[in-house]
């Protein structure tokens, strides 16, 4: 008998040692164990706290626990911020590189298209040359001739025979020779201008192709301005009238060749934005230690949504295949490298201004 109830005694000891283990260890280590697999799975976000037991050994555990989880989800946070801010970053340093190599292919175009133009200009302007010294020594000669003519003919008049006389009017009527005497003074001075005209085009093209010109000079922008009008007015004649308000200005250090290369995309711009026929007004002044230009068209305008892009690098509202998009980028990068600024005032349907400013005294080039 007494066997029996040790032996009960051992089993309700046992059950009971059984019970407070469970309540104890077990169910708490279940908890942070399921809490750990929930975390892992993705069930459970980091820094979630599970329950505190109120005993003391597995209270701390517990607690260690939640406190392991607090410094992950801490960790995780500035892991995620970190990666965030370097993905942000290398994003905007692949973009600045991608508009660099873009930048430096278009210099490169530009800088072959200058060598070609500087050869081109160099091999029109010694036949230029010859045909203008060869027209002026003409008209000598022309005038010379014309001397000799009239005096045989006066002499013929005067001493010659009346046969000789009339036999030489006809000869002089039937040849057109006062016709001749009459337009060739026109015809030597048209030629010459257009000699002229070919010479400054010459000139203007020899000026905007010194691409690699890196030296810093001092420019006048009305100058330049009508350079570029030079080299570009084919392209806009036959459908723009061009109204000029220009100022004598001080001059600006900067580098002539990318200041001409701003105009000259500004211009053609302009001159895209009309489609038929139009105008385009260009103005210079200057205020305070400033110098102003200003260049308006009354064509397609721009709507908000593409004035906010339109210095983004390969933007474009040109058709595939008509424009890079790096026209107006270059613009804005030249113009805050000469320490100078740029607005864009536009209405859709109506037109744009562009308002460029350079400083010129004590401006730094960037």
């Amino acid at each position: 008998q007494l066997c029996a109830i040790y032996a009960l005694f051992m089993f309700l000891a046992w059950g009971l040692n059984s019970y407070i283990l469970r309540r104890l260890v077990v169910a708490p280590v279940k908890i942070v164990r399921d809490q750990a697999l929930a975390i892992t799975s993705g069930k459970t976000q980091l820094g979630e706290e599970i329950p505190l037991p109120r005993y003391e050994e597995m209270h701390d555990l517990a607690g260690a626990f939640n406190q392991m989880s607090r410094e992950m989800k801490e960790h995780d946070d500035t892991l995620v911020s970190t990666v965030a801010q370097r993905t942000k970053e290398l994003e905007i340093a692949y973009t600045n590189l991608k508009k660099s190599q873009s930048q430096l292919v278009q210099s490169e175009k530009l800088a072959t298209i200058g060598q070609l133009a500087a050869g081109v200009a160099h091999e029109i302007n010694n036949p230029i040359g010859f045909v203008k010294s060869n027209l002026g020594s003409l008209d000598k000669y022309f005038s010379k001739s014309k001397k000799i003519i009239d005096d045989c003919r006066q002499l013929l008049e005067t001493q010659g025979s009346v046969e000789l006389n009339a036999e030489l009017k006809t000869i002089m009527r039937q040849n057109k020779y006062a016709q001749i005497c009459e337009d060739y003074p026109e015809l030597i001075e048209e030629s010459t201008d257009g000699i002229d005209r070919v010479s400054i085009i010459v000139q203007n093209l020899k000026t905007f192709s010194r691409v690699d010109d890196q030296t810093l000079s001092l420019c006048d922008l009305n100058q330049s301005l009508e350079s570029t009008l030079n080299i570009i007015w084919n392209e806009l004649k036959y459908k723009i009238t061009l109204h000029r308000d220009l100022v004598e200005l001080p001059s600006i250090n900067c580098f002539p060749q990318q200041i001409s290369q701003v105009l000259m995309n500004l211009l053609v711009n302009a001159g895209h934005a009309i489609e038929e026929k139009g105008d385009i007004w260009v103005k210079t002044w200057q205020a305070g230690d400033k110098v102003f230009l200003s260049i308006a068209d009354n064509g397609c305008g721009m709507s908000p949504e593409t004035q906010k892009e339109i210095f983004e690098p390969f933007f474009t509202t040109k058709a595939a295949g008509k424009g890079t998009g790096l026209g107006m980028s270059i613009v804005s990068e030249i113009i805050h490298k000469h320490s100078g600024e740029i607005e864009i005032e536009s209405t859709l349907g109506k037109g744009t201004n562009v308002l460029i400013s350079f400083p010129f005294q004590g401006n730094e080039i960037l």
